[in-house]
């Protein structure tokens, strides 16, 4: 059975993050708008479905990764291992908050050991640029959701921290839908929001949120 409340505090860290979305998505967002073919309408909407297929690959990463933890727990002591994963997943989130602040770039290093698997599916993606029709930007969201990503990596370890394949691609899902607007926004020109999201005083704001929340689920768990 899905757990909503959970669920939607994975919607929230989507939106919090969506500064860091700026910097890592807002480019391949515009690039997408702008390489795809027809009117301004018709590139928004392949724009559109290329992030139906992000959002499609994080509720997978998602279920795969919450199955295969709900298998260990009949090897390990459940109890602790699920302690152990949120207690994991929430210093991840406040490694995150120090990121989005612009405090401490540490999980710019975790980003990199995740690169071999992008050059992989990267060529896979680049088969389908110019985007031609929503199949191709379908696939194109589809790689496009393995992009090397410390806030999607927070995200994760989050969703996958109560070890339920269901609840895990949920939740993955409901981020997703949380950097939808900056990232969507941002590929269809609006600067304005872009510029906003930039701001170091909006980048403190969503860090210190992000980390108070985190802060607050440790406390709860002590």
């Amino acid at each position: 059975m899905i757990d909503w409340t959970f669920v939607s505090s994975l919607f929230v860290i989507g939106l919090l993050g969506s500064g860091h979305c700026i910097g890592m998505c807002g480019g391949l967002s515009v690039a997408f708008n702008l390489g795809s073919q027809g009117s301004q309408t018709q590139r928004l909407v392949l724009l559109f479905v290329a992030q139906m297929g992000r959002l499609t690959s994080y509720a997978f990463i998602g279920a795969l990764f919450g199955w295969s933890l709900s298998l260990l727990q009949h090897f390990f002591d459940a109890k602790v291992m699920l302690m152990s994963l949120r207690v994991f997943a929430n210093v991840m989130l406040i490694l995150m908050g120090l990121y989005v602040a612009r405090w401490w770039f540490g999980l710019a290093k975790l980003e990199a050991l995740a690169k071999p698997i992008w050059q992989r599916i990267k060529p896979q993606q680049q088969r389908f640029l110019p985007i031609k029709n929503a199949k191709g930007a379908f696939v194109v969201g589809l790689c496009w959701g393995w992009l090397p990503c410390g806030l999607v990596y927070s995200a994760l370890a989050t969703s996958v921290s109560q070890a339920n394949a269901a609840n895990a691609a949920m939740a993955m899902l409901m981020f997703g839908l949380g950097t939808l607007p900056s990232v969507w926004l941002t590929g269809a020109g609006a600067s304005i929001f872009k510029k906003l999201l930039n701001q170091q005083i909006f980048r403190t704001v969503a860090g210190l949120m992000l980390i108070i929340f985190a802060s607050n689920q440790l406390f709860q768990l002590i």
